[in-house]
């Protein structure tokens, strides 16, 4: 009889350190952020330039979730005119990182009332997660212990400096 409840006795004693090591991580990535200067400049019809400028924040939240804000501006140079608009808006996300990849899928998205860009335009320039439902998936370089580069394949790599939210 004292076998089995030697066994039974040592399961926790295993356990004990993966639970350990699952605590850390979760509270490792807690309260850190990731700050990218952003800056894209495309052509799009007939040649118009479409420069977007500003700053990405992920808030990590928990594990698995984590808070996106995009403050910037687009600009649209035609021959004859410029448009300018304000970008401001913030998302929550579902984040899984597996390897070095992140996959995301936005919960919900708002903008605040200083934002004015149409909608296409900010998913297409600033990034495609500021849209309510939106998947995304992008892999990760570490460059240091703080800065990782990250991007899709068809996308400009941001280079983000990870560090604990202010």
């Amino acid at each position: 009889m004292k076998s089995p409840l030697r066994r039974l006795a040592c399961l926790p004693l295993l356990l004990l350190p993966w639970l350990a090591l699952y605590c850390w991580y979760s509270a490792a990535q807690t309260g850190k952020s990731c700050v990218a200067q952003v800056e894209v400049l495309d052509l799009i019809d007939r040649g118009a330039p479409v420069h977007t400028t500003g700053l990405l924040t992920y808030h990590f939240e928990s594990n698995d979730r984590a808070l996106l804000r995009f403050a910037g501006e687009l600009k649209i140079s035609g021959k004859q005119s410029e448009h300018s608009y304000k970008i401001n808006r913030t998302a929550e996300v579902a984040l899984a990182i597996v390897g070095d990849h992140v996959k995301t899928t936005t919960l919900g998205a708002s903008r605040s009332f200083a934002d004015d860009a149409p909608d296409e335009l900010v998913y297409r320039y600033a990034h495609p997660s500021l849209q309510s439902g939106s998947y995304y998936h992008a892999r990760l370089y570490r460059i240091t212990a703080d800065l990782i580069a990250t991007g899709t394949d068809l996308a400009p790599r941001n280079l983000c400096n990870i560090a604990p939210s202010s």
